[in-house]
């Protein structure tokens, strides 16, 4: 097998296939960028991400007594740390629950406080029903404090942390003034909490939820929102995730090493990069070009693949997420000839660029449904282009009656302005772009998937 044959198989047997794995992650595959390391940290309750920036992942990790012993953060290591699941797609109460315990007019932070009680030997684990749970919690104000503040006193005696986690809070209702209605009884459940010893929530949200003001509307909630952390992935900690992935990888994983210096094994057999191969750019640079050569066509005027990569996966926000980045490679391993020179070649990283706003495009019409008409659209067009142009668009397509017929929790946050309304949100979300002449541009991770055009861009998704 040659290197190049090598280090390909290197990526095709550890980025999974699947992009929305929900799996507990491979120990060997966690890799803690270190602007995550504050976020992981049991005492900081809200950890705010863009869809595919790693909620799931680390809600997931987190709960995986093997994938926790390799993070090595030093506040987890701190006495004893107990992890539950609070509310996830796959826990209890599930949606209709939640549904049919909002209509018999339960508060949403009782729902919470229940949900946290059934966590411990309390007596509320073993009630018939959430229904009764819900109110015995309501109507026992002062048992639940007691219960509350002996577990607490408990696990501090006993240098023992319990950490809940929360995630996937956008499913909890169909209606977003339910899911608002939730998620601010979740904050005041947080905010709560702050004053225990023992016991901590984690709550994993998107930034949207969290920038509504009906959300923020209790006393105190500045305390909660002002310490949140935030998933960010600078460019260098992409490229030391995927060195984490192929320095571990099931084949192939010893060429890798082989070619840079400095790989240690840990005590639990998992192989730990040189620092100077996740900070270090100009090294990620070089160890990239051996991969994937150094132009992104027949000469370097089209672009270095270590670059060129990150910046047309960005949205208009420059948020690159892991998941679109790891599906872009994956993809353009998966078709890259296997007698090339080498490992991912451009015409491949091409096809992967597509497959990531393939992805991205999904996630985006799941999150924001509004979106699918109002981009549907505009198929076909190129930018950048003008306001008008999309504005024609959205008329000939009858996109702001579509809009109107959506379910109320369905429709863009400035609906009541009309087509004004829906550039300003597609802006906010990082979908449009304006550019200083006034123009608008669609960013390539969602251009390409929604499909539009761009000179000399890569070719739509068709």
């Amino acid at each position: 097998m040659t290197d190049a044959s090598a280090l390909r198989t290197a990526i095709l047997t550890s980025v999974p296939a699947d992009p929305f794995q929900t799996t507990a992650p491979e120990p060997r595959f966690v890799y803690v960028p270190r602007t995550h390391v504050r976020a992981l940290d049991p005492d900081n309750m809200l950890v705010v991400g863009a869809r595919g920036t790693g909620k799931s992942f680390w809600w997931q990790a987190l709960l995986s007594d093997a994938a926790r012993a390799t993070l090595q953060i030093p506040s987890m290591s701190r006495g004893k740390l107990q992890v539950g699941a609070g509310w996830s797609e796959n826990t209890e109460p599930d949606k209709d629950t939640l549904a049919g315990l909002r209509r018999a007019g339960a508060d949403p932070r009782q729902i919470w406080r229940a949900v946290l009680l059934a966590q411990f030997d309390s007596g509320v684990d073993s009630m018939d029903s959430w229904k009764d749970r819900v109110d015995w919690v309501a109507n026992h104000p002062e048992a639940v404090a007691k219960l509350i503040r002996s577990y607490d006193d408990a696990a501090d005696a006993d240098d023992t942390r319990h950490l809940l986690l929360f995630d996937a809070l956008d499913r909890t209702a169909d209606e977003w003034t339910e899911r608002r209605a939730l998620l601010k009884g979740l904050l005041q459940l947080v905010l709560d909490l702050r004053s225990t010893k023992a016991i901590r929530a984690k709550v994993f949200v998107r930034p949207d939820m969290i920038q509504d003001p009906e959300v923020l509307a209790f006393v105190d909630s500045s305390k909660v929102v002002g310490s949140r952390i935030e998933l960010t992935w600078p460019r260098h900690e992409l490229y030391g995730l995927l060195w984490q992935y192929m320095g571990n990888a099931f084949q192939g994983a010893a060429t890798f090493r082989r070619r840079h210096s400095g790989w240690k094994k840990d005590e639990t057999g998992l192989f730990r990069m040189p620092d100077t191969l996740r900070t270090n750019e100009q090294v990620q640079r070089d160890v990239f070009a051996e991969i994937a050569g150094k132009a992104m066509g027949t000469n370097e005027r089209r672009g270095l693949p270590f670059t060129w990569i990150p910046t047309h996966l960005a949205d208009a926000s420059s948020i690159v997420t892991p998941r679109s980045f790891l599906a872009a490679l994956r993809t353009a391993a998966d078709e890259t000839n296997h007698d090339s020179e080498l490992a991912l070649d451009w015409r491949s990283i091409h096809s992967g660029v597509r497959r990531a706003s393939e992805i991205r495009v999904i996630e985006l019409g799941e999150d924001f449904p509004w979106t699918k008409p109002a981009m549907a659209a505009l198929e076909g067009l190129n930018v950048p282009c003008s306001r008008k142009d999309l504005v024609s668009r959205w008329t000939a397509n009858s996109v702001m009656e579509r809009l109107d017929g959506l379910p109320t929790g369905d429709r863009n946050k400035n609906a009541t302005l009309g087509q004004q309304g829906l550039l300003n949100d597609l802006v906010e979300v990082g979908v449009l772009e304006v550019r200083s002449d006034g123009r608008y541009n669609i960013p390539d991770v969602y251009r390409v998937g929604f499909g539009l055009k761009r000179r000399g861009g890569v070719r739509p998704v068709t």
